[in-house]
Parts: structure tokens; C-alpha cells; sequence
């Protein structure tokens, strides 16, 4: 059943007004909606005809319209269609800064959001090079401190992580958490989320004896601030649960994973990405500790409705993909195995290219599976290597 903000803002979208302009606000506000929920296949027929009169009433170069481009390219990252998303914010980009100059703060929001694209596919040396661009500007001109400056410091963190580069991500988290502190304190939602980046970054080099207490402390102070109902909440609740499982601290790792599962249930809905990140995450932990009868419908049920929601080509769809992969070949269900990483490492060869890391992990997985029973004919095969 849907919630009655909804069906007014459906109602306020739909009806018509007499002024166009209302008429599209409102349109371009459901839309927002309906992407805050998840529900990307409403969201995108609106966004592309509010972009569409924009250009038609406004022209092609009007900042507005440019606006109407970022929100359909921000819509198609969360969709996993990189390539179409990095087509609109080059546009954007370009636009931007020859309508108002490449040091201008919007200007350089959309060379975040096309760093931000390059680094989802894998193109690292891109997106660190507008990184460090984005970074070097806003601090000429906004200042060490500004929250933008450290937002960028974060985002090139986040990106040095990911490559595991590890010893250029800590001092910049460092950074941000310090001046983050200093300037809004302990509690602040910005100050608790660079908090939560630092966690993650410990997490990742296997230090749980850091990360614990820092995910702990944000979780708390969120719970307290924030309340049980902001999403930050849950997302801490998963967070910890994570170190808990890493830590083979099972009991607790899934009171907090069917917690956070069940508020994100019963806030967001069932097919939410959130939700269904929560109940693979759930999966996982059943996993790891052998309870496949557990985590085998869990990991069917993400599959089923990731592919329904998010289509069949999304990077969260094809990680439900191999997870179940995964699940399968541990429960000796090898060409069940095979059929799931064959497709996973195909998909994500023409979606992310042959040399990015999840595709090479699919390839790895179907190497192993071929190999455990037996085929060895195949492991020489073209196909296999991509």
C-alpha cells in the first residue's frame, strides 16, 4: 500500500496545471521521489520528459536544462548504466564550465559526479585525475576547511581504497574526520559519515580491532541524533554486523543484520536496493557459516527481484549473481555454478570491460568451477579468458 506522501505527489504531478513551469517542477520533484525509493523504472519516463521540454523550452545550453541532464545521468548511475551516465555528465560538464567557468561550484559538483561514473567502471586513472582537479580548485576557492573541499578529500579517499592504496586513503579520511570534528563536532551527520569512511577503511585491511569501536560510537550517536528511522541508522547497524562476522561473532553479527533488514523491510519495502543489499548481506552471514538452507532462498530472492528491479545487466544484480554462484558450487551444485558464473563473467565483460576486477573475479570463479569437475578442456578455451 502505498504511504499518502506518495499518492499526493503523484497526484500533484499528475494532474494539470495551467502553469507549465509548476507543471514540471512537479514532475522533476516525483521523479526525485521516486528514485529516493528506489523505483527507478518510474523515475526515469519522467526524467526524460522533463529533459526533453527543458531542451525544447529553455535550450540546449540553459542551465536549467543542464540540471534536467544531471538528473537523468544520476538516475543511470544508480541504474548501473555507466556508459549512458558518463555521456550526460561530459555534456553537463562541458556545459557547466562554459557557461559559468571551471572554477565555479557547480562546475565542479559535475566533475565529482563524472569522477565519481569513472570510478563505478573501473577507470581509475580518470577519476582520480578530476579528484585531485576538483580537490585543487575548491580549495583555491573555498578554503581548506569548506565542506566541499573535504567532500572531494573523501571521494579521492574513498577512490584510494578502492584500489587498495591504503596508505594514501588513511591520512586523507584522517583529514576530514579531524577538520570535520573541529568545525561542526562529535555528533554531526558529516562528521559521523567521515567517522563511518575511517571504519571502513580498517575494515577493508583486516584491522577490526580499529574498526569495531568506530562503527560502534557512530552507531550509537545515530541511533541517539538521527533516530532508528534515518537510514544512516541501519546502515551503521550493517556496518558493525560486518566487522562482527569478520570476526566470526555470528550471534551478534545477525541480530544486527535481521535488525537492519527488517527496518529497511518495513520502511523501504521489499524490493528497495537497500533492502535488498540488507537480506544479501543476511545471506552472506548464513553463508560463512554454513547454513545454506538458510542463505539459499535469501540469495534466490535477491536475484529474482534484482533482476525485476534493476534489470538484468546491474552490477547488484550480477553480484547476486555470483553470490548464489558461490553458494551453489559450496553446496556441490556445480553446473547449476557454472550456468551463474558463465553469465556473471559475460555480462560483466561487456558491462565493466575485461580488466576490471569483478570481471577477472567472475573469470576466477569459472576457472575454479570448471576445474572442480573435472573440465579441463575448457580452462584453455578463448571464451574463458575473456
Amino acid at each position: 500500500m502505498r504511504d499518502w506522501f506518495t499518492a499526493a505527489a503523484e497526484r500533484q504531478a499528475l494532474v494539470s496545471h495551467q502553469d507549465e513551469d509548476d507543471d514540471l517542477w512537479g514532475r522533476m520533484k516525483l521523479a526525485s521521489l521516486y528514485c529516493s525509493q528506489g523505483k527507478y523504472e518510474l523515475a526515469e519516463p519522467l526524467y526524460v520528459e522533463c529533459l526533453e521540454r527543458q531542451r525544447r523550452n529553455l535550450g540546449a545550453d540553459h542551465l536549467g536544462t543542464v540540471s534536467g541532464m544531471s538528473n537523468l545521468a544520476g538516475l543511470y548511475k544508480s541504474q548501473g548504466r555507466y556508459q549512458q551516465a558518463e555521456l550526460l555528465y561530459t555534456q553537463c560538464l562541458a556545459k557547466l564550465q562554459s557557461c559559468l567557468g571551471a572554477d565555479h561550484p557547480e562546475a565542479l559538483t559535475s566533475m565529482s559526479n563524472l569522477a565519481g561514473v569513472y570510478k563505478s567502471q573501473g577507470k581509475y586513472e580518470e577519476a582520480e585525475g578530476l579528484y585531485l582537479d576538483c580537490i585543487g580548485k575548491r580549495r583555491a576557492s573555498l578554503g581548506e576547511d569548506h565542506p566541499d573541499t573535504l567532500t572531494s578529500m573523501s571521494n579521492l579517499a574513498g577512490l584510494y581504497k578502492m584500489q587498495r592504496k591504503y596508505e594514501q586513503a588513511e591520512p586523507l579520511f584522517l583529514l576530514c574526520v579531524e577538520r570535520l570534528r573541529s568545525q561542526l563536532g562529535e555528533d554531526h551527520p558529516d562528521t559521523l559519515t567521515s567517522l563511518n569512511n575511517l571504519a571502513g577503511l580498517y575494515y577493508s585491511q583486516g584491522k577490526y580491532e580499529l574498526a569495531e569501536p568506530l562503527y560502534v560510537l557512530c552507531l550509537e550517536r545515530r541511533r541517539e541524533k538521527l533516530g532508528i528511522d534515518h537510514p544512516g541508522t541501519p546502515t551503521s547497524m550493517s556496518n558493525l554486523a560486518g566487522v562482527y562476522k569478520s570476526q566470526g561473532k555470528y550471534e551478534e553479527a545477525e541480530g544486527l543484520y535481521v535488525e537492519c533488514f527488517q527496518l529497511f523491510l518495513s520502511k523501504l519495502g521489499a524490493d528497495h536496493p537497500d533492502t535488498l543489499t540488507s537480506m544479501s548481506n543476511l545471506a552472506g552471514l548464513y553463508k560463512m557459516q554454513r547454513k545454506y538452507e538458510d542463505a539459499e532462498p535469501l540469495y534466490r530472492q535477491c536475484l529474482q527481484l534484482r533482476r525485476v528491479k534493476l534489470g538484468e545487466d546491474h552490477p547488484d544484480t550480477l553480484t547476486s549473481m555470483s553470490n548464489l554462484g558461490s553458494l551453489c558450487f559450496n553446496e556441490g551444485k556445480y553446473e547449476e555454478a557454472e550456468e551463474l558464473f558463465r553469465e556473471c563473467a559475460e555480462k560483466r565483460r561487456v558491462k565493466l570491460g575485461e580488466s576490471h576486477p569483478d570481471t577477472l573475479t567472475s573469470v576466477k570463479n569459472l576457472s575454479v568451477c570448471l576445474e572442480a569437475q573435472g573440465k579441463v578442456e575448457l580452462l584453455a578455451r578463448p571464451s574463458l579468458s575473456l
